[in-house]
């Protein structure tokens, strides 16, 4: 019975965990970082230097994909990137996507309750990495132009 109930707390705590670690209030700042520069104007590079230098280390990984997001020629096709990043990061990606979605909705949700239904939601896995690679091909087709991938290699085992 014992170990039962340790193995119940090591399988439930990290999904708890994981909603309760990431900073609500900066992925609501990252998401309207990403709406503003998403799609054809960048930030200056002072702008993306600055952003984000405050956040907590677990938005980070979130803050460098973000900002790669939104850069022109940017350098997403590289093993930075293209590696499967942790569960939290995925989470906010997946919440910064969710915020710049509803605001082209006819009933837009207040921003500060959607990151926490995603960040609190029970959002599949495979969702999450469709998600990631999505905005990341998204993001280097919008913004590398001539668009040409006939250099890029890649590596699936990675």
């Amino acid at each position: 019975m014992k170990n039962t109930l340790i193995l119940l707390a090591i399988a439930i705590l990290p999904t708890f965990s994981i909603g309760q670690t990431i900073n609500k209030e900066q992925v609501v700042e990252l998401g309207e970082f990403y709406s503003n520069y998403m799609f054809l104007s960048s930030p200056s590079k002072s702008v993306i230097k600055a952003f984000g230098e405050d956040f907590s280390e677990e938005m980070k990984t979130a803050v460098e994909f973000v900002k790669e997001l939104t850069k022109t020629k940017n350098d997403l096709l590289t093993d930075d990137f293209l590696v499967l990043p942790d569960t939290s990061t995925l989470l906010i990606v997946y919440a910064v996507d969710a915020m710049h979605q509803n605001r082209r909705s006819k009933t837009e949700v207040n921003q500060s309750e959607l990151v926490e239904s995603v960040i609190n939601g029970d959002i599949p896995y495979n969702e999450l990495v469709d998600e990631y690679y999505q905005t990341l091909f998204s993001s280097v087709s919008n913004k590398n132009k001539p668009f040409n991938l006939s250099k890029v290699n890649f590596e699936m085992k990675k």
